[in-house]
């Protein structure tokens, strides 16, 4: 940051940004508040050096001046009607978390960031964070809500168990299908299950095809395949 921007009588940033922040803030041209009530929080995430800590400073600030960032495409300042939650991206900060004893990894999701998707308790969405996204459904315990993350996941979007992260949500509502290899199929249809793979949900799915198509050895692809088939149908 130069010297001029910091004496700028105009220049109101919050002073607790950390000195990577300002510098990508002030090189992007930021000086003042009121300019961050035409960008989104994502848009200003995307600044090299910018983290969920300075957006959530410069919110506060914002917020304590009756302002606020811009709404993402498509969203609106006013509070949302019913017919319109269903659509509309909703985005927060969170902490991706661990459980004990596992590599088993989840984002927690707030209360509102679930009701503003639509009624369902257990939405199917995208999110999108560090510019990596994938397709999963929230997990409700109780009034607990959860994103499952896994390694497969967080490898890709470069995050891990403590990282403070902006995530985005958007209401899924394409099909979700999921290309099933030709031997799997085979092998299903001879077992009569293939039925009751397609009941299952889109993750379960999904991971079945992934153990099958990540085997590295024919004869592990076949184990796996017979261990499908055998779950579905009941058989030791």
């Amino acid at each position: 940051m130069t010297q001029s921007s910091q004496g700028d009588l105009n220049y109101d940033i919050p002073s607790g940004i950390g000195k990577p922040a300002l510098r990508a803030l002030t090189e992007a041209g930021y000086t003042r508040l009121d300019q961050f009530t035409a960008v989104t929080e994502a848009a200003i995430l995307q600044l090299h050096g910018v983290g969920p800590k300075a957006v959530n400073s410069i919110r506060s600030a914002l917020s304590a001046r009756g302002l606020a960032f811009a709404a993402p495409a498509g969203a609106s300042n006013n509070p949302p009607i019913a017919e319109q939650s269903s659509s509309m991206p909703t985005s927060f900060i969170t902490t991706v978390t661990q459980a004990e004893d596992v590599n088993a990894t989840g984002l927690p999701v707030p209360a509102e960031a679930v009701a503003a998707l639509g009624t369902k308790k257990r939405p199917p969405v995208k999110v999108t964070l560090r510019g990596y996204t994938y397709r999963t459904t929230v997990a409700a315990y109780g009034d607990v809500f959860m994103l499952p993350l896994s390694a497969e996941h967080r490898n890709a979007a470069d995050v891990q168990a403590g990282d403070e992260v902006a995530v985005t949500l958007e209401l899924d509502t394409e099909p979700r299908t999921v290309n099933v290899p030709e031997d799997l199929a085979a092998a299903l249809t001879e077992a009569g299950a293939a039925q009751a793979f397609e009941r299952l949900s889109y993750t379960l799915r999904k991971e079945h095809v992934r153990q099958v198509e990540t085997a590295k050895a024919v004869e592990t692809r076949q184990r796996r395949i017979e261990k499908v088939v055998a779950t579905l149908t009941g058989q030791p």
